[in-house]
C-alpha cells in the first residue's frame, strides 16, 4: 500500500466541521480535505456549529473568526464547554497579535490566516495528527492504570 493511501486511511477516519459563511471560501477548503480523506460537515453560522458539536463528534473545528449569529471567539468558547477534547482552530484573514492571545487564551489550538491555503492545510493537518497522538497516549496509559491496578 502506498503511502499516500496509508495517510488517506487515518484521514477517513477524521470528521472536521468547517465553520465559515462565505460559501465558496467553505466549499474550497471542503473539496481540498475532502480530497485528502477528511470527512468534513461545513456550517456557516455559529449556532448551527454549536448544534452540530451536540450531535456529532468531530476530531477538529475550524471557525471563522467573524461568522454570522455568533462570533468564533464565542462559537470557540461554547465548544470547548461542551466538549474540551476537541481541538478548534480559529482563522481569519486579518491576523492581530490581540485576537491571537484571546483566542489562545480561550482554548483554541491555533489561530491562522487561511491564506496560503498548503500552510492551512499543513496546520490544519499537524493539530489532527497531534490530537491522534495524544488520545494514542491516553490509551496506552488507561490500558495500564487497568493492568497495575488487578
Amino acid at each position: 500500500m502506498k503511502l499516500d493511501n496509508v495517510k488517506k486511511t487515518k484521514a477517513k477516519q477524521q470528521r472536521i466541521l468547517l465553520v465559515n459563511d462565505e460559501k465558496n471560501m467553505r466549499t474550497v477548503l471542503s473539496d481540498i480535505l475532502r480530497m485528502k480523506g477528511y470527512m468534513v460537515k461545513g456550517i456557516k453560522d455559529g449556532y448551527k456549529a454549536i448544534e452540530a458539536v451536540e450531535e456529532e463528534n468531530f476530531n477538529l473545528a475550524i471557525i471563522g473568526l467573524r461568522i454570522p449569529r455568533m462570533n468564533g471567539i464565542k462559537v470557540l468558547e461554547n465548544i470547548k464547554r461542551k466538549n474540551p477534547q476537541i481541538p478548534v482552530i480559529i482563522y481569519t484573514e486579518d491576523k492581530t497579535q490581540t485576537t491571537a492571545i484571546e483566542v489562545m487564551k480561550k482554548g483554541a489550538q491555533d489561530y491562522l490566516a487561511l491564506y496560503p491555503p498548503n500552510e492551512c492545510i499543513a496546520n490544519i493537518e499537524r493539530t489532527l495528527e497531534e490530537r491522534s497522538k495524544k488520545l494514542q497516549i491516553e490509551k496506552r496509559e488507561g490500558s495500564a492504570e487497568k493492568i497495575s491496578s488487578k
